[in-house]
């Protein structure tokens, strides 16, 4: 069975489980506070990671990014399946933002513009180009096509810009989620 079929199964069972074990009640409300938490944690993971980028040389490391990465699947996916279950009593129009204050938008918002700049920034500082380390030996590479040799200072520096990149991603990415489970008075 493929993924999707299996997406499409996940969706339409989980709803209707849940809705026979109390609704939007005991347990959805114990997997809000659940992926409440865990959005939070990854959120404040990523703004740590990316205000240690600002200070001190940290390259990639799949010891704390991959963590990340999957993180947001985990949180995104239950965002999806929980939104399933508030169309019930929730106008759809109103999903993401229902029993919320209007200033979470504007944060929202906030964060993709700043991510935004950090992209262009980003961007303009690795000039399109990525880094590349073999032996002893780093460069700036375009398509396996090397364009100069760098020192590894550079290199440490450069990866450390990838890394403040990825960390403001994950912050656009968790803030939503965060917002959306976050305690709020929904209409039952």
């Amino acid at each position: 069975m493929d993924k999707a079929r299996l997406w499409k199964i996940a969706a339409k069972v989980l709803p209707m489980l849940l809705h026979s074990l109390g609704g939007i009640g005991r347990v959805t409300k114990l997997l809000r506070h659940v992926f409440f938490g865990l959005a939070g944690l990854c959120f404040v993971s990523s703004l740590l990671i990316h205000l240690a980028s600002w200070l001190v040389v940290l390259p990639m490391n799949f010891g704390f990014a991959l963590p990340l990465h999957l993180g947001i699947f985990v949180t995104v996916g239950a965002l999806y399946l929980m939104s399933r279950i508030d169309r019930v009593t929730i106008p759809m129009t109103e999903i993401y933002t229902a029993g919320l204050p209007e200033w979470t938008t504007r944060v929202i918002q906030i964060g993709f513009a700043y991510l935004f700049l950090n992209f262009l920034l980003f961007f303009i500082g690795s000039q399109g180009y990525s880094n590349e380390h073999r032996g002893d030996e780093f460069f700036v590479v375009n398509h396996g096509k090397i364009i100069r040799e760098i020192s590894e200072q550079e290199y440490k520096t450069r990866e450390t810009a990838v890394t403040g990149f990825f960390a403001a991603g994950w912050m656009c990415a968790y803030l939503p989620v965060l917002f959306y489970f976050a305690p709020r008075k929904m209409e039952e």
